[in-house]
């Protein structure tokens, strides 16, 4: 009886241990503060949006298309129990530049792409936003972004990057070229590279051909693919009324298993957003 006595709490030590190691991850387009149709206003939907995300509680969050000011600042009373950094893109476009120009005197919205997180559950370490428009894209329109921050685990003590991204909405050629500045961040300064990592966001493109191969060379590895696990919808943006079906928001993880992916569908006829919400839960290795 001792035996299986020491068995069984062996059993339960590793169920644990093991349960302690898994890390929940949401990317989510909130879609910018702006003139949409009187439904679809923020103000008029924000309280849906951030209910869905309580619903889910996820340990790290990345936000895109969130406006600097009141848009963030209502996200941050939302979600008060989470702390959060990013900055906006406007703050990282080349002086005199076409994105420049554009977001200074053409009224582009100030968006940013932040990180929320749970202070209760991750220590964040390191962050910072950086630029990742090419220089030799002059059809590029607008400024685009990435936050990263490095985190630590407080049950497990593990440490993880997280980058959180939104990419060009209409060149696969310019989306390649900034997914390359992504990769390269990685590679560069004082990063850890046998650290595990994430890249999420809304990336505009499918996970296949010429950007799967990207990210596969890298290591990365799209986590519904790698998920044991796979719920919801397969479209995560829907636009209103479900009009533009798309599969565009990802998260891609690398030496990190998966253990459920799931594509947060809203009620039906409830547009928190014009995106679903994605989230994995990860196993730290």
């Amino acid at each position: 009886m001792k035996k299986y006595a020491m068995i069984a709490l062996s059993v339960l030590s590793c169920s644990f241990m093991a349960a302690t190691d898994i890390l929940e991850v949401m990317t989510a387009n909130a879609r910018r503060k702006g003139k949409d149709p009187q439904e679809f206003q923020w103000d008029n939907r924000k309280q849906q949006f951030i209910d869905l995300i309580l619903s889910k509680k996820p340990t790290i969050i990345g936000f895109q298309e969130v406006v600097k000011g009141e848009q963030f600042d209502d996200l941050k009373k939302g979600l008060s129990g989470y702390q959060s950094f990013g900055d906006s893109r406007n703050e990282h476009a080349s002086f005199l530049s076409l994105q420049w120009l554009i977001s200074k005197h053409w009224n582009a919205n100030n968006e940013c792409s932040p990180i929320f997180y749970n202070p209760e559950e991750v220590t964040s370490i390191a962050s910072a936003t950086f630029g990742i428009n090419p220089y030799y894209f002059s059809q590029q329109k607008l400024p685009r972004i990435c936050t990263w921050g490095l985190f630590e685990d407080k049950k497990s003590q593990k440490q993880f990057y997280v980058y959180n991204t939104h990419l060009d909405n209409e060149s696969e050629e310019i989306r390649l070229a900034q997914l390359k500045i992504i990769l390269k961040h990685r590679k560069t300064g004082k990063h850890n590279q046998s650290i595990p990592a994430i890249i999420m966001g809304d990336l505009n493109t499918k996970i296949e051909g010429k950007i799967k191969n990207k990210f596969e060379k890298a290591g990365f590895i799209d986590a519904a693919e790698k998920a044991t696990i796979v719920k919801g919808p397969k479209e995560t943006r829907t636009g209103w009324h479900n009009k533009e079906l798309k599969e565009i928001d990802h998260i891609l993880v690398k030496n990190m298993d998966v253990e459920e992916y799931e594509v947060v569908k809203s009620p039906e006829g409830v547009y928190v957003s014009d995106h679903r919400p994605v989230m994995a839960k990860i196993i730290l290795k």
